[in-house]
């Protein structure tokens, strides 16, 4: 039988400029909450929102 596997979606920006960088709580959060793979997404031709 296959298993399910759940991953999450980094986030990799900060939409409302506090300055906080996200990336790496996030990623340890998802690892103790036992998710099998974390992305992370980039703007390659559009500016992140502001």
């Amino acid at each position: 039988m296959t298993r399910l596997r759940w991953g999450v979606l980094l986030p990799t920006f900060d939409p409302f400029r506090t300055g906080i960088q996200p990336v790496a709580p996030a990623a340890k959060a998802a690892e103790d909450l036992g998710f099998d793979a974390l992305g992370a997404g980039d703007h390659l031709i559009c500016p992140a929102p502001s």
